[in-house]
């Protein structure tokens, strides 16, 4: 609800595979079919069926792929989840734009 306080519950953890496990941006698909994580070098996508908590489907196994550049901050799905952006840190740093159908 906007304007309101929101009360976060821990329900689980995930150790993300690969060198990088310090996880620095996620989104979830505006329509429910997957979560995106990111790492300073991987994006991993999660698959997600509409029954599924994002919590369930981050228990599954991730389909991980190389991010656009090293240092990778922040992951977002595009508004209707035909793919997504990321960015790197730093000043200046370029957005990546990959396109995509999405999980289906």
């Amino acid at each position: 609800t906007p304007d309101r306080p929101a009360t976060l519950i821990k329900v689980g953890e995930i150790t993300p595979p690969g060198e990088s496990p310090r996880l620095t941006g996620g989104s979830v698909h505006p329509e429910g079919l997957g979560v995106l994580l990111r790492n300073h070098t991987q994006v991993l996508l999660y698959a997600m069926r509409p029954e599924q908590t994002v919590a369930q489907a981050l228990g599954g196994v991730p389909c991980v792929f190389a991010a656009d550049a090293t240092k990778g901050e922040a992951i977002t799905w595009l508004p209707r989840g035909e793919g997504f952006v990321t960015v790197s840190e730093g000043a200046g740093a370029s957005m990546m734009l990959t396109r995509c159908p999405g999980p289906r």
